[in-house]
């Protein structure tokens, strides 16, 4: 039982008050009523009825005093333990919170590493896909080039040639232009697939970035007739609904490059619908 300081005072104050009013009755007693020096029986028993008479009531008094006080420490003890208690299952509530968002950012982070690794290597397998050496004929004798060389030629002539006779199989064999398309369309689901885990991990700016360089190849990939219509399609649709539910960025330039990853896929749909 934990007793404070000033109740320790009081309970000792008490014991000192009741062991000097027991002795105030002895000596009233024996002044005023005792008058002789020899103990008999009669005056033995007459002392004895004088003090339990005078001396129990007032110890009465204070045991039941003594018990009402216990019980108010009893009382105050329940509550100062339920008090801690609630404190405790309070600061464990906190503690287990804490420790399930820290399990919660560390597993968003294992995820989010894991993606951006897997985003990594598509883009080296696309990068190495449209490094590949082709060749046409220009003017009769063959040139080579590569898919990035002929994206960023702005001659007509020369993406008409390449389109033109890449499709037929003149300078190419059909097995690889079959292989291309089939490579470049597996590694456009699995960017969406990846991105849609972006979004869903909440990382908008860093889907933005990627995505807006993405996009901007298959648009030229289309653009030379490397993808399925129905590829392109699709692709055209996931971005365009992507970039329309992703919310408002704090960087202008994000913003931006939202909007133009929305166009590229406009041109997409535009290409499409003009071989139709």
């Amino acid at each position: 039982m934990m007793i404070s300081k000033e109740e320790k005072i009081v309970l000792n104050l008490g014991k000192w008050l009741l062991l000097l009013l027991a002795f105030l009755i002895l000596v009233f007693y024996f002044y005023n009523f005792y008058s002789t020096t020899v103990l008999t029986r009669e005056s033995m028993a007459q002392f004895g009825d004088y003090f339990g008479g005078v001396l129990n009531p007032i110890l009465g008094f204070a045991t039941v005093s003594l018990l009402v006080w216990s019980i108010q420490v009893q009382l105050r003890e329940l509550k100062l333990t339920r008090r801690e208690l609630e404190q405790s299952t309070f600061a464990n509530q906190k503690q287990a919170e804490s420790l399930h968002k820290q399990v919660g950012l560390y597993e968003k982070k294992e995820t989010l590493d894991s993606v951006k690794k897997e985003l990594d290597m598509l883009n080296r397998r696309l990068n190495e896909l449209l490094e590949i050496k082709m060749k046409i004929d220009k003017g009769g004798r063959l040139a080579s080039f590569t898919l990035n060389e002929a994206f960023f030629n702005n001659s007509d002539d020369i993406k008409d040639q390449i389109s033109s006779q890449l499709k037929q199989g003149l300078n190419a064999s059909s097995s690889v232009l079959i292989t291309l398309e089939k490579e470049l369309e597996l590694i456009s689901n699995e960017f969406m697939f990846y991105f849609t885990k972006l979004v869903h991990l909440k990382e908008y700016e860093f889907s933005v970035v990627k995505l807006n360089r993405l996009v901007f190849q298959y648009r030229k990939i289309v653009e030379f007739g490397f993808l399925s219509v129905l590829q392109a399609n699709y692709l055209a649709q996931y971005v365009s609904g992507l970039m329309s539910t992703l919310p408002d960025l704090k960087d202008e330039y994000l913003n931006k490059m939202k909007v133009e990853s929305s166009s590229e896929s406009n041109e997409i749909f535009n290409i499409i619908n003009a071989r139709q």
